[in-house]
């Protein structure tokens, strides 16, 4: 998924960012390059990634397991 934003303004250490259907987007301004300045238009692009879904899938049902297991000893 694609979104097109333009940089509105930063506030400290966030950028903040608003769509066409005018909603904000706050992330850290760290994560956008240095020549980027506020009322450039830009796009986010978000994908999922289903190898690090299962990961963590993985993950929190070994933690479970973990705790079930204390508790039963």
């Amino acid at each position: 998924m694609k979104i097109e934003v333009v940089l509105d303004r930063f506030e400290e250490d966030k950028a903040v960012l608003i769509t066409k259907e005018g909603k904000e987007i706050i992330m850290p301004k760290q994560l956008l390059g240095s020549e980027i300045n506020p009322k450039e238009s830009l796009w986010l692009q978000l994908s999922a990634d289903a190898a690090a879904t299962e990961k963590n899938a993985d993950l929190a049902k070994n933690m479970l397991n973990e705790i079930i297991s204390k508790d039963e000893e």
